[in-house]
Formats: C-alpha cells, sequence, structure tokens
C-alpha cells in the first residue's frame, strides 16, 4: 500500500515517487523547470501521485505510451488524461492508476474552510489557525522565541519563512525539537533607520543582512 506523500521537499517527493527506479527519477528531475515556483513544480509531482502513477509506471508511461516525450507527459497528467490511466492499467498490473484521488494510508482531511492554515500535532490536534497568512512563535525547551511567518498555500501545505511545509511535516519537526507552537496577532516590529523601514532582524541570516543593508546605506 503506497504511503501518504506529507512532505514540501521535492527531492523527497521524488525519491518518494520514483520507487527506486532511476529511469522514473531521472523522468522526475527533467520535467521540473526552474522558471516555474517551487510550489508549481510540486503541484506537478503530486498530480502525478494523485493518479496513483509512481516508479515502473513513470517509466512506462514516458517511454512506451508517451514515446519519450516530457511535455507530452506533462501534459497528460496536467489534463488527467483517461487514456493514459486505461493504457497503465493494461500494461502495468501491480498498481491500478486513477483520473484523479489515489488512496493513501494516513492521509485525513480537515473540513474544508478555505485559505485557512491548521498548525497540528503529530496526534492530528489543531494547536493554530491561521486565515491566509499570519505569523506564529515557536518556543524552545529554554524559553527562546522564534517568529516565523506563515502563508496559505492549499489546504495541507503552507510556506514557513518563504519555504513549503505540509502540516505533517511540520508537525513532526515540533516533535522532534521540543518546540512549542504559539499563535500572535502582533506584526514583527518594524525599525526607521534614516529613510529605511526594516523588520528587527533575528535570524543569523537576517542580522548579516541587516548589516550589509546599514553599510550599503552609509
Amino acid at each position: 500500500m503506497r504511503e501518504y506523500i506529507k512532505t514540501g521537499n521535492i527531492n523527497t517527493v521524488i525519491e518518494i515517487l520514483s520507487e527506486g527506479n532511476k529511469e522514473a527519477s531521472d523522468v522526475l528531475r527533467a520535467m521540473l523547470d526552474n522558471e516555474k515556483t517551487d510550489w508549481e513544480q510540486l503541484q506537478l509531482l503530486l498530480s502525478i501521485d494523485d493518479m496513483n502513477i509512481r516508479g515502473n509506471q513513470i517509466a512506462l508511461a514516458v517511454n512506451d505510451y508517451c514515446r519519450g516525450d516530457l511535455a507530452a507527459f506533462c501534459n497528460l497528467i496536467s489534463t488527467r488524461d483517461m487514456n493514459l490511466v486505461t493504457w497503465l492499467n493494461n500494461s502495468y498490473t501491480l498498481a491500478q492508476a486513477v483520473p484523479k484521488g489515489a488512496y493513501r494510508f494516513g492521509k485525513r482531511q480537515f473540513p474544508p474552510h478555505p485559505n485557512v492554515v491548521y498548525i497540528i500535532n503529530t496526534g492530528w490536534q489543531v494547536m493554530v489557525q491561521i486565515e491566509n497568512s499570519g505569523y506564529v512563535v515557536l518556543v524552545d525547551s529554554q524559553n527562546r522565541e522564534r517568529r516565523l511567518s506563515i502563508r496559505y498555500i492549499d489546504d495541507n501545505y503552507f510556506y514557513v519563512d518563504g519555504v513549503i511545509w505540509h502540516m505533517c511535516e511540520f508537525a513532526e519537526m515540533l516533535m522532534e525539537k521540543g518546540y512549542k507552537c504559539n499563535p500572535t496577532l502582533e506584526h514583527p516590529p518594524m525599525l526607521k533607520y534614516g529613510n529605511i523601514i526594516y523588520k528587527v532582524p533575528r535570524t543569523k541570516k537576517e542580522i548579516k543582512q541587516h548589516k550589509k543593508m546599514l553599510a550599503d546605506y552609509k
């Protein structure tokens, strides 16, 4: 039984989809378009999975049905082509492709509330709900705080400081690191330096960028 993909990491998604088939892995990597956003690329990969097409099925579909034409394969996935599904099911009997909605063990859905980010724990209990976008504060075992920006992508995925996370993946990270996640209605405090208005730097990267900004300003 194929497991539910619950990560926003494209390399990990490719590894899961390829099921150890190097040819399938090479196909999936070749499909990626650097001109598209990470989310657009991830959506294409998740569409393949939603049709229950993985591993040997991917290699068969591209090499035999599409005759090596990656663009044609991408188009067939985008349109959820029934002829591709039928051909795959006649050619490969170990797994059945579907137009959409492939069953995945471990997948759960919350009642649909458009544009709501759910921060959950590993038991699928909701700890924080954020509509569209906002901020949360992570608190570690020594009560040190880190503020993160959150932005809705879809019912399962969201941006955390610009990086794509699946809700389950984020929950596992919180558990592994022992973080508490608290909501905040506040926006990051803004300061002014000359004519520049900026957010208070918190991470090492932000501090480095902040120092460079001040140096350039002078």
